[in-house]
Order: C-alpha cells, then sequence, then structure tokens
C-alpha cells in the first residue's frame, strides 16, 4: 500500500473543516502547532446516507466541508472552538449529524448496513459470490450498491476488510 501524508499546521492551507472520502490506501495525518481535531468516522455507507453524494465520487479525496454541508458546518466549526470540554464537544457535534440526516430526508431501506456488518463479523473472510446468496441480490446490482454507497467494488471492500 502506498502511505500518503497530509500535513497540517496553524498556518497551513488544510481547510479548518473537511470530509475525506473512502480511502484505498492508508494515509498519515500530521498535525503541528496548538490544533484541536475532532475526528468523526462514518460506516462505510453513512456518509452517503448524509449527503447522498455517491461514494465513488468522494474516493481518495479531501473536500472541504462546507462544500458538502455549507454554512452549518462553518457554524459548527465557531462553536467547537469556543468549548472545550469533550461532552460538550461530542453533543455538538452529533447535534450537527442527526440534524444533517433529517435533513436529508432518508427514506433507505437497503441491505447495504447489514451487508457491511455482515462482512465485518466475517472478518472479509467471504467471496462476493457468497455475499451475493446472503444478500439475494445479483452480482451486478451488488458491485453498484457499493460503488455508489461506499465508493469501492463490494471485492475491494471485503479486501480492505481482511
Amino acid at each position: 500500500m502506498n502511505n500518503k501524508k497530509l500535513r497540517g499546521s496553524e498556518n497551513s492551507k488544510v481547510p479548518y473543516s473537511c470530509v475525506f472520502g473512502q480511502l484505498t490506501d492508508s494515509i498519515d495525518i500530521l498535525m503541528e502547532g496548538n490544533i484541536k481535531v475532532v475526528i468523526v468516522v462514518f460506516q462505510p455507507f453513512g456518509l452517503y446516507q448524509l449527503t447522498k453524494i455517491p461514494g465513488s465520487k468522494l474516493r481518495n479525496s479531501l473536500i472541504e466541508a462546507d462544500l458538502i454541508f455549507g454554512n452549518q458546518v462553518l457554524r459548527l466549526h465557531q462553536q467547537l472552538c469556543e468549548v472545550n470540554n469533550l461532552k460538550e464537544i461530542i453533543l455538538l457535534t452529533e447535534n450537527f449529524l442527526v440534524d444533517q440526516f433529517l435533513k436529508s430526508g432518508n427514506t433507505d431501506t437497503n441491505s447495504l448496513p447489514q451487508l457491511v456488518r455482515f462482512i465485518i463479523e466475517k472478518k472479509g473472510a467471504i467471496s462476493v459470490k457468497e455475499l451475493t446468496k446472503y444478500s439475494e441480490l445479483n452480482e451486478r446490482k451488488l458491485q453498484r450498491l457499493f460503488l455508489e454507497r461506499i465508493g469501492l467494488s463490494a471485492k475491494r471492500f471485503i479486501q480492505i476488510i481482511k
């Protein structure tokens, strides 16, 4: 795997709030200076559920969060800068994400969360063919679902979990 590095410091041009798409390689994040960092790690399908942006469009990308979430994320950033209490930071972040989810109008009831949990439980020791049997989806539909929602093929996702 290729290790990539992202550098950030108080004087750098790295955005205050950013979103990483699904990564296919590891990445080192090196921060310098007096910096507070809040990282939210979504389930592989989670960002799609909030934004409806296909995972394939975000794969291996770093995007300024306001381009996805608008001014609300800038307000969240300001609020987070004003607090030092971890519980309050978590509460502000959770409230923001719940609001985003409610605004998304998500009525998605597909089986992807269940499939992801199944792959994780099996620690990636499953083939795409076995997954199609488990999901009762044909391989083409399964691959399309993974590419759209996670940004990776089912096969690649299984390999990463392994």
